[in-house]
This record gives structure tokens, sequence and C-alpha cells, in this order.
């Protein structure tokens, strides 16, 4: 992921399912929030085996983990800042840790069975239950085992989509350290979530702006429906659909704050809901906020019902939309079995 999941971004052909941009979109989610990791400013937890420390933090360990919900969830261990296995194999944790953080791991065969007792032991029952289904788990391996001087040439890698886990962390003051204000009203976030997603956010807290030492930073300019909804992607990596003068907004909002998948999943559900009534406003909307992709794929859309917008252009002044559009209907009644797809 990372810069190439980007790239690909960029490279998007305008007809690109939907389905496949969820998949992409949710595997960056499972990627950014394995960087979470990396911001121990912010880690408010210790985990320490074998010598080896992981600094963590508890929301995420909670909203993932049945077995560090009810540890938290004890009175006894509210002051708690640390717990220690001096008898666990660090690798094996780290790897574990990497699976509540990221919903993403993957398992050598000579790691198995320990992965599978430390499933166990934290209670991670999907990650047991994708243990005990693989094919890791079959004993016809042993014979391949027995063959093979390195067994760690035999893995599998493990997925699951972790958005679902955090939606009851949108808006949520339960260990949240940020509080935004907006037409009047909070909304609550964590950190380290809006730094491993937005680079905007990133540069605000790590690089020391104003706005990062307040106890409320105010938002001006946005909808409070609006900004919940970008938080909302931040964590869960799904966007609420409103109607179309929102979604305009919600456009606006993800360019604004440098945030690609958000856009492009906007994009797209501008594509799959374009009609021949809001097509033009749609290529209106897209032009004025520097959406190349979604221009692109509305001109596409409107070549395709060529014969219904050159009837619309030959009653409509409206230049905007002639100089631009209408050469290419005009050609496209020409030669209306030619296909002609723009990309970028």
């Amino acid at each position: 992921m990372g810069n190439d999941y980007y790239r690909h971004l960029n490279k998007m052909p305008y007809n690109y399912p939907h389905e496949e941009m969820t998949k992409s979109i949710r595997m960056n989610l499972s990627y950014n929030f394995k960087e979470a990791r990396e911001f121990e400013e912010w880690s408010d937890f210790n985990i320490y085996v074998q010598k080896k420390t992981f600094p963590v933090h508890r929301f995420i360990l909670v909203q993932r983990c049945p077995f560090f919900r009810d540890f938290f969830e004890d009175p006894t261990n509210k002051e708690t800042e640390e717990l220690r296995y001096d008898e666990k194999n660090h690798t094996i944790i780290n790897k574990i840790i990497d699976w509540i953080y990221s919903g993403k791991i993957r398992v050598e065969f000579d790691e198995y069975e320990e992965i599978l007792q430390e499933a166990r032991f934290f209670q991670l029952y999907s990650l047991e239950k994708k243990l005990l289904e693989s094919s890791l788990s079959k004993e016809e391996n042993m014979d391949k085992v027995s063959q093979i001087k390195n067994a760690r040439t035999i893995s599998c890698q493990f997925f699951e989509y972790i958005g679902s886990d955090f939606e009851d962390c949108v808006n949520s003051e339960n260990y949240s350290d940020v509080q935004f204000t907006v037409e009047g009203r909070n909304i609550y976030a964590h950190k380290v979530i809006l730094c491993c997603r937005s680079q905007f956010f990133r540069s605000l807290f790590l690089l020391g702006f104003r706005e990062s030492r307040e106890d409320e930073i105010p938002i001006s300019e946005i909808s409070y429906i609006s900004f919940l909804s970008l938080i909302t992607f931040l964590y869960t990596g799904s966007v609420n659909y409103y109607k179309i003068k929102q979604m305009v907004e919600l456009l606006a909002v993800a360019d604004f704050y440098c945030i690609d998948d958000f856009k492009r999943e906007i994009e797209i559900v501008f594509r799959d809901h374009l009609t021949q009534e809001n097509a033009l406003d749609v290529f209106m909307y897209a032009k004025y906020l520097n959406s190349n992709w979604l221009k692109l794929a509305t001109k596409n859309y409107i070549l395709s019902e060529y014969k219904y917008f050159l009837q619309k252009f030959s009653n409509d002044p409206n230049p905007d939309w002639k100089d631009e559009l209408l050469p290419l209907l005009i050609e496209k009644s020409k030669n209306p079995n030619q296909k002609q797809t723009f990309f970028f």
C-alpha cells in the first residue's frame, strides 16, 4: 500500500468498479492502522515481552480485542500502565499486536501453533477461526514440512475488515484526546487515528501548530454533518451518503484535508448516481472543485447519452457546458459506434 496505493488511485479508469474501490479502501485502512503503532507519543500502555517493549493505545486494544476489553473494564486495572509476559515469544506477540491494529497477519507454518495459542489466549476469535480453517492446520502439511528444510516456505496471509470495530469510537469521549467544535457542537477524536489516516492532521499535530495545543479546535466553513462524515471515514473507511449538495461539500472537504481515497470514494458515488437530470451539474461541480477523475467520468456518461444532451444543448446557451462538451457530442453523433473513453 502506501505510495503504490495513491499511484493506483491516480491511474484508476473512470469505470473502476465500486466494489473494487471498497476493497482498496479497506486494505488502505488496514495499512494506516498498522502505522498507528509508530505514533508512540500518544501511546498510553506498554506490553513487555522478553525485554522487548511494545507501546500501544488502550482504545485500539479495547475495540479489537476482548481480552483487553475485559482487562481495562476491570476497576482494579484502571491505573495499570503495563503488562509483562516474559514467558511469551516477542516475535509472535508482535504479530498478534499487528493483527489487533490492522486485521492483517502473515503466519509461517512453524509459527502456526504459537499464534493459534496466543489467538486463543487473547480471545481473538476471528483469527482463531481463520487459522483453524486454513491449509496450515491440515495434517497433510506435516508431510510437506518433513521434506522441506525451511518450514517458513509454507505460509498463509489472513485479513479482515477492521472498520466496523471502530464505529463506536467515532465522536466518542472515551479515550479521546482532541475535540473539535463545528457549528457549536463538539466532535471527539483520537490524534493517533487522525495522524495515521491524514497527512493534514499529521502536520497539524506533529509540527506544533497553535491549534494542536488548544483544548478545542474550531472548524469553520464546513457543516457539522460533513466534518463528522470525514471523521467517520477516517475511522471506518466508509462514507454516509446524503443529498447531492451535501456530497458536493464532502468532495470539497476531502480535497481540503488531502484524503485521496475519501475523495475517490465520493467521486465514485457521484459516478454511480449520474442521470440525465444531474450530469451537467455534477460536471460543473467536478470542474470547479478540480476533480479531474469525476470530470472525466461524467464526460464519458454524457457522451454515452449524446442524443439527449445534443438536444438539450440546442436549447441551452450556457457556454460553460457548450464550449467543452458540444464539440465532443457532435463528433460522437457522427461516429456513434466509436468508443470515446477518457483517461488520465
